[in-house]
């Protein structure tokens, strides 16, 4: 229940409303989207974009490639918070430890809460699958996979959902 639409006219992922395609309408009348359609959008293989027809598995040839390199084709578009349907909400732990985060999300906003940790609470914004936050005067960034299940941290950390 995952990979792009084998429709060939979508860019739309697989999100289990039909098993093959984005929904049962595109599986229909290809390109065409029904009212349960997620119009969830398919994340490049090598890199945050959204496949949009260019390539059928990444943003663009280019990236295809050389990932993480784009030619003049590429449209370089961040899949989006509405689009991946990323909600960080819940408890997180430390992939490393025993300690313990609570993330509250509203829309792209979302705050991090420790008793145990000196930076809570932090404040932060996801954009796609890219999360920011300042953690006293140090800014972080953490990558969340597309399954919202494990946030890989630019310090090195990583918290996994429990």
């Amino acid at each position: 229940m995952s990979g792009k639409c084998t429709s060939a006219t979508c860019n739309f992922g697989v999100t289990g409303v039909s098993p093959t395609h984005c929904c049962k309408l595109c599986h229909m009348t290809p390109g065409h989207h029904g009212p349960h359609c997620k119009k969830q959008a398919f994340k490049c293989v090598s890199c945050d974009y959204q496949v949009t027809g260019v390539n059928p598995t990444s943003c663009c040839n280019k990236c295809a490639t050389h990932p993480g390199q784009h030619g003049p084709l590429c449209q370089k578009k961040l899949v989006s918070v509405a689009n991946t349907g990323i909600n960080l909400t819940g408890t997180w732990k430390n992939a490393a430890g025993p300690d313990r985060v609570e993330i509250q999300q509203v829309g792209n906003q979302f705050t991090c809460l420790s008793g145990a940790m000196s930076w809570s609470p932090a404040v932060g914004t996801l954009t796609g699958q890219m999360m920011t936050y300042q953690t006293g005067m140090t800014g972080i960034t953490g990558t969340v996979q597309i399954d919202g299940r494990r946030i890989d941290f630019s310090n090195g950390c990583a918290w996994v959902r429990l």
